[in-house]
């Protein structure tokens, strides 16, 4: 991920950015299950959906400490 993408996440609502997560999960579940049953051309999209996952788990956790 991107230094852009990451300040744009760190300007979204805490709402927008647990709805990405589930959307991101959902795909990232997807993605797993497609390499388990066929040929998947890009293996590394599910590592690059972790890492995003992550991001977005570590700034929904940022945010909750700032606004205690």
């Amino acid at each position: 991920m991107k230094k852009k993408e990451k300040s744009e996440l760190r300007g979204a609502t805490l709402e927008e950015l647990i709805k990405q997560i589930s959307g991101v999960e959902k795909t990232a579940a997807e993605k797993m299950r497609d390499r388990a049953t066929k040929s998947v051309k890009n293996v590394r999209e599910i590592k690059m959906l972790r890492k995003k996952i992550a991001v977005l788990k570590t700034v929904v956790r940022q945010k909750e400490f700032t606004h205690e």
